[in-house]
C-alpha cells in the first residue's frame, strides 16, 4: 500500500477484506474512526490473528494503527523539502496563487490604513470582510 511517501507492505489477505483493510489504513493515517461495521472488523481482527507471528503482519487492528503512526513518523523524518518543492512544483503554486495572493496583500495593508494604489469598487466599500 502506498502510504506516506513510500510502498508498505502489511500482509496477506483475502480479497474479500482488502477494501476493509485500506479503509482502516486510510482513516488510520487520517487520524480518524474507520468507519466499518462491526462484523467487517472482527473479519479484519480474525485474519490478524491467523498470519503468522513474526511475519511483519500486524496481529491486530491496535497493532495496524502503531504501524502507521510509525509510518508517519518515518516519513516526516525522510521527507525533504528541497527535492519535493522542486523548480516547477514551486513555479506552478506561484502561478496558481498569484491573484489571490496579490488581492489578500492589498487587503492586508488597507486594513492597516496604507495607500495601495488600488481602489475599492464602490460596491464593495463598507462591506467588511
Amino acid at each position: 500500500i502506498p502510504i506516506f511517501g513510500a510502498e508498505r507492505y502489511i500482509g496477506e489477505f483475502p480479497t474479500r477484506l482488502h477494501s476493509d483493510l485500506r479503509h482502516l489504513v486510510e482513516m488510520f493515517r487520517r487520524g480518524k474512526q474507520p468507519r466499518l461495521a462491526d462484523q467487517r472488523v472482527a473479519a479484519l481482527e480474525e485474519a490478524f490473528l491467523e498470519s503468522p507471528e513474526g511475519s511483519g503482519t500486524p496481529r491486530s487492528t491496535a497493532e495496524l494503527r502503531a504501524l502507521v503512526e510509525t509510518w508517519r513518523a518515518e516519513g516526516r523524518a525522510s521527507f525533504d523539502a528541497e527535492k519535493y518543492y522542486d523548480r516547477e512544483r514551486t513555479a506552478g503554486y506561484t502561478e496558481h496563487n498569484r491573484g489571490p495572493q496579490e488581492d489578500l496583500s492589498r487587503r492586508a495593508l488597507q486594513l492597516c490604513s496604507l495607500h495601495t494604489g488600488f481602489t475599492v469598487p464602490a460596491a464593495e466599500r463598507g462591506q467588511g470582510l
